[in-house]
């Protein structure tokens, strides 16, 4: 049924980019708000649209997020796989496990802390971390060597700098966003 691109926030996991690449899918990776996702919809450029919030939406229904139409086609899905335990399962041999945390960390002015320091939090980054991308498309957002990632971004409504991270084990995980949270604190 998805013949065109999927688009993702920059915040989402990147788990979806290998299973997309899998499928010869293109991704769209978008800022956080649902709204820069389902452009794409209603471009039809995607077929799909996600964020790291549970929100997905599909070209084929409402441009909006759908929980209950979701869930219909996870049951759908889960049921060729005999639960959705096997679903999972299967994910995690091809693409690995992948651990995931959000940190809201109080920053007066968050916004404005992070896109104005977004070079010195690369620098500073590197010099703890592998860093072999970037993306600046909502805050800044640093790849490492080993697949795992950090985005560091200031709430648009809220007094917050929000870290979020992926990693292939809950010890690197807690690593890179402890990195993060001092590299924050001694902006502020």
């Amino acid at each position: 049924m998805i013949k065109r691109g999927i688009t993702r926030s920059t915040s989402t996991t990147n788990i979806v980019d290998a299973i997309a690449s899998k499928y010869g899918l293109r991704i769209y990776e978008v800022p956080v708000g649902f709204k820069h996702a389902v452009k794409y919809l209603v471009s039809g450029e995607a077929d799909v649209a996600s964020e790291e919030s549970s929100g997905l939406a599909y070209s084929w229904h409402v441009p909006d997020k759908d929980g209950i139409y979701t869930a219909s086609l996870l049951i759908a899905a889960a049921s060729e796989y005999g639960s959705l335990s096997g679903l999972f399962d299967e994910i995690i041999r091809e693409y690995g496990v992948s651990y995931f945390r959000r940190v809201d960390l109080p920053v007066v002015n968050g916004k404005e802390v992070v896109d104005r320091n977004k070079d010195l939090i690369i620098e500073r980054l590197r010099g703890v971390e592998r860093v072999v991308g970037g993306v600046r498309i909502d805050g800044v957002k640093a790849l490492f060597d080993d697949g795992s990632w950090v985005l560091i971004r200031g709430s648009g409504t809220e007094p917050l700098v929000r870290i979020y991270a992926e990693a292939h084990s809950a010890g690197r995980l807690n690593e890179i966003i402890s990195a993060v949270v001092s590299i924050i604190q001694s902006l502020k």
